[in-house]
């Protein structure tokens, strides 16, 4: 029996019926932040990524695949344009859509600035996660960018 093409098992999973916008839309399972999944080379991987590999070749280093459409599940080629992550951040920025709180976090965004002032300032960790009512961990993460990179000092 013939193997599929990883090409053929990708785009038996879309929908090239154009929505409203034009997008192509990945039908099979999604990540929990809503973009497609797809098992590629023994790994899972972002629908969109892939439609990019596929249609022009490897992702370069430091670079995003990123959506004119706003729409994750869209694999469409045509609304799928490379850039830094500074770039998507702007891009999500002017379009309005950045995160007040993000997912389930106990802190805001502001939090997080004065979290990351604290340390500069010099307080401890222990003290810090204790005005915010969160582990100490989390404050680690913070200092390390681990967590909210990006955000504030």
């Amino acid at each position: 029996m013939k193997r599929k093409t990883i090409e053929n098992r990708f785009w038996e999973k879309v929908d090239k019926v154009f929505d409203t916008n034009g997008c192509w839309t990945w039908k099979a399972g999604k990540f929990k932040d809503g973009y497609g999944k797809f098992r590629m080379n023994g790994r899972f991987l972002r629908s969109h990524r892939v439609a990019w590999i596929l249609k022009y070749g490897s992702i370069p280093e430091g670079k995003q695949v990123l959506h004119h459409c706003d729409n994750r599940a869209c694999v469409h080629d045509d609304h799928l344009f490379l850039g830094s992550h500074q770039d998507n951040m702007c891009d999500r920025d002017s379009k309005n859509r950045q995160p007040h709180n993000r997912g389930h976090s106990k802190l805001l965004e502001n939090q997080v600035i004065q979290i990351k002032e604290l340390l500069i300032s010099g307080k401890t960790q222990i003290s810090i996660a204790k005005t915010f009512g969160i582990s100490q961990s989390q404050i680690s993460n913070i200092r390390q960018q681990k967590q909210w990179h990006g955000i504030g000092v």
